[in-house]
């Protein structure tokens, strides 16, 4: 009986820690932050006056931002991203005719609510999957050497997402959580100001997998009976 006593407990005790990082009432406040560099190269020959040139591309993305999220029953939390990205790209043209560059810089400032549920694997790594709403503005420039500065030109636009992402899920504490993202699915609306040129609006369906770049989160897990 004694044995049958202490057994249970200890199968108690392993389920109340299973879902102590996730569990209902818990809180979490963390930091999000990315970066990727992708660089691209197109070569161009003419045949007929045998001239060339190879376009080269590179691109550097880097984004960090605040969460906050609270667990409103067990394993699903609901909370608010705040996020601040900055993309630089240079543009560079060699070959026969005389060579050309340019730079495009683009700032954006959003934030978005979102839902997510845990599948985790003895309360230490699993995924998360969820949906989120999301607004933000977004300013760019593009600036040509001196001798075309004539030519330079920036817009800005306001945005609205909808979309869905995937995580995979680390807790080493009962404190402390990793997330890494595996993928992020969104559709975006939005309206832009080119100054001169006009104005517009247009819709984006973007997809962005582990494999376009490293995108990080680490967050401290607080409150609930923890």
């Amino acid at each position: 009986m004694k044995k049958s006593l202490i057994l249970l407990t200890a199968l108690l005790l392993t389920f109340a820690t299973s879902k102590a990082q996730t569990e209902k009432g818990n809180q979490t406040l963390g930091l999000n932050f990315g970066l990727s560099v992708l660089q691209s190269s197109d070569f161009d020959f003419n045949q007929f006056d045998n001239s060339f040139a190879t376009d080269n591309a590179r691109t550097t993305i880097f984004n960090i931002g605040p969460n906050y999220s609270y667990f409103i029953v067990d394993n699903v939390e609901i909370g608010v991203n705040l996020s601040y990205s900055s993309t630089v790209t240079t543009f560079n043209t060699t070959g026969t005719d005389l060579g050309s560059s340019s730079n495009q810089n683009s700032k954006n400032y959003s934030g978005s609510l979102f839902v997510r549920r845990y599948f985790l694997h003895k309360n230490k790594i699993g995924i998360r999957a969820g949906a989120y709403l999301g607004y933000g503005h977004d300013s760019q420039s593009m600036g040509y050497p001196p001798a075309f500065s004539s030519s330079d030109y920036s817009s800005k636009q306001n945005f609205g997402q909808a979309g869905a992402n995937l995580d995979l899920v680390y807790f080493p504490s009962k404190r402390l959580g990793f997330a890494a993202m595996l993928a992020n699915m969104s559709y975006e609306h939005y309206s832009q100001n080119n100054g001169m040129q006009g104005h517009g609006s247009g819709n984006d369906f973007n997809l962005g997998l582990v494999s376009n770049g490293l995108s990080l989160s680490v967050f401290y897990i607080f409150g609930g009976k923890g």
